[in-house]
Order: structure tokens, then sequence, then C-alpha cells
């Protein structure tokens, strides 16, 4: 059996997007039997509806369906990254596919000139490891994917997380559901950018930055692109009237049973204040109440982010699947390469 490497034109085809979804969803179900296919749209907005929008390279065999690929994201707010998530099907692994992708990562990287090299490995298998520890990567960020059975929660508890509140600050809803209204966009800008500079990265040599308004109307055309809907939450400060803290749900129309809580955090002035719990357990209340049929909700959360941790696992979230990133020097990546020639 051959194996081509080709990359995804920017006008991308129907034909081809059916392709690349056809292989993404059969890819995430070995990660996760529980999560439903997504539709082709999904696929299409994810690589579009971007600042820069993703590039795609997809190994196909014998010129038919695509068996791998490798989705490379440039922030053009990391200079010095490129981020990349290779995936093969588990049928194809060992014939030096994840290889030929990753000779096409690196040209791009080394073509940009950004020195470090990520890679995302969502994994339930040994393969993405035996890769990265083949390449000589280092792990720059262990993580999981955590997950909370909504039965099996303490509903007094929640009750009391949200009635214990302190005094100086107030919960609340950013209204409606769904696009920041113009209202709230300079708060939710300060808010995301406490997520973003204050969340362990551990190893990953991510800068602190700032977030635009524009950078967040692009992520909510991508948002809307998938069809999903997110609720927002936010924690005040009531003297000075600052936005303090924040948690997110996502709620996905083609999921009946799971929905995921995307962000929470608090500034690092305003912690020791239980704002974290009381804002998770808050929008947990909301879940059960308006979406009673949904089983599980799912967030992400790095080994590494103690005091969040704590708050999941006394709410009863488990390890659901782990997820690593691998960090390597461009140059490393590329002589690496030059070996196996």
């Amino acid at each position: 059996m051959s194996y081509t490497i080709e990359s995804v034109a920017h006008d991308w085809t129907d034909e081809v997007v059916a392709d690349i979804n056809a292989f993404e969803n059969a890819w995430r179900l070995e990660i996760d039997p529980e999560i439903p296919p997504m539709p082709a749209s999904t696929t299409r907005a994810h690589r579009d509806l971007r600042e820069v929008p993703n590039t795609i390279y997809a190994a196909r065999a014998d010129g038919g369906s695509v068996v791998g690929t490798a989705w490379v994201t440039v922030d053009e707010h990391n200079p010095q990254l490129v981020f990349a998530l290779i995936a093969v099907a588990s049928a194809h692994r060992r014939r030096g596919v994840a290889t030929s992708l990753l000779e096409k990562v690196v040209e791009q990287a080394e073509g940009l000139g950004r020195p470090n090299l990520v890679f995302g490995a969502d994994q339930v298998s040994v393969a993405p490891v035996a890769f990265g520890e083949s390449l000589g990567a280092s792990i720059g960020l262990r993580a999981h994917i955590n997950r909370l059975v909504v039965a099996d929660v303490d509903r007094e508890l929640m009750r009391a997380w949200v009635d214990e509140s302190d005094d100086d600050y107030a919960l609340e809803w950013i209204t409606p559901d769904g696009s920041y209204p113009d209202e709230s966009i300079a708060d939710m800008a300060r808010l995301r950018a406490v997520l973003l500079n204050d969340a362990p990265m551990d190893d990953v040599p991510v800068l602190k930055r700032t977030i635009s308004f524009e950078e967040i109307r692009i992520d909510e055309q991508r948002l809307a692109g998938y069809g999903k809907t997110r609720w927002t939450l936010i924690a005040r400060h009531r003297a000075s009237g600052t936005p303090v803290g924040y948690t997110e749900i996502v709620v996905d129309p083609n999921d009946a049973r799971t929905v995921n809580q995307g962000a929470t955090a608090v500034d690092g002035q305003h912690r020791g204040h239980r704002l974290g719990r009381q804002m998770k357990a808050a929008m947990f209340q909301r879940v059960v109440r308006d979406l009673p049929h949904i089983r599980f909700i799912r967030t992400f959360n790095a080994d590494s982010n103690e005091p969040m941790l704590a708050v999941n696992d006394t709410m009863g979230f488990k390890p659901h699947f782990e997820a690593l990133r691998w960090l390597i020097d461009t140059t490393d990546a590329k002589t690496w390469l030059e070996k196996r020639r």
C-alpha cells in the first residue's frame, strides 16, 4: 500500500471536506466512543473561521480515503511556535504516515522561521507516546479531559457552594446566550486574557498577551459555524465594578448527552473568595434545570492546575482520557527526519 500527502487547498471542495470529516469522526470515535459524529460544516468551520486559517495536510492510502491528517495552527500572537495535531488511523500506523505528515509540518515551521513545535496528542493508545518518544520530544504539558457524571453530583453541596457567596462579589449571567453583547465584550476581553495568561502551560513557551475584540468576534463566528451555543457566567467585584472571573458551558445540539465546560478563571488578585467553585456550582444548577437530558459534563485541565482540580475533584470529575502537549525544536525535528531518510 502506498501513501500520498496532500496540502488541502484553502478553497477546499465539499468533497474534500467530507473526506477529512469522515476520517476525523473515525479517529475521534477511537479516542472516545461517546463522542457523536460531527457534521462536515464543523470541520470546515474549524479550519476556516480563524484569524489565520489552519493548514491541513492529508494522507491518502492508494490515492483513496484519508487515513491521516496534520492540522497546523500558526498563531500570530506566538511567533515562536507552530502547533500541530497529527492523527493516523490505527490500521495505518507504523507505516511512516505520521513521519511523512511531520515532514510537512517541519517544512512549514522552518519556512516561517518558527523555532518551536508543539504537538497535541489526545490519546487512549500508546501510539502518540511512542511517536513522541521516538522523535525525542519532551512533554511540555500534561493534561486530561475530565468528565463529570451529572447523576452522581451532590446537589446539596452545589446549593451550599452557591449560597456561600461573598458579599463583595456578584454573579451575573451574560445574556442572551451565545455571542457576547456589545456592552459585555470589554469585560470578556479582560476575563479571557486572565484565562490565557494565568492558565498553567508548564513548559510550553507561550507569550502573555491581551485579547482584542476582533479576536473574540472571530471565535464567535467559528462557534456559530459549529452550530454550538455558549453560556457565560461572570463574577464582578461590587465596589470597583471590575469583572474578576467567569465560567462557560458550550452546548452542542448534535450531542444529546454531554456539554463541555470550556473555561473557568478567576483573577489572581481576587482568589481566595471561593468564586471558582461558586460559579461552577451555579452553572451546574442551570445545566440540570435547563438541560435535564444531559448526562455528562467534560472539561480540559492541566494536571498542574491544582486549585481547579481541587474544585473539580470535589464535584466528582474523573479523568476520562489523557491529553499531552509534546515540545521539540524545529531544528531537532528536522535532524530526526534526515536520519530516517
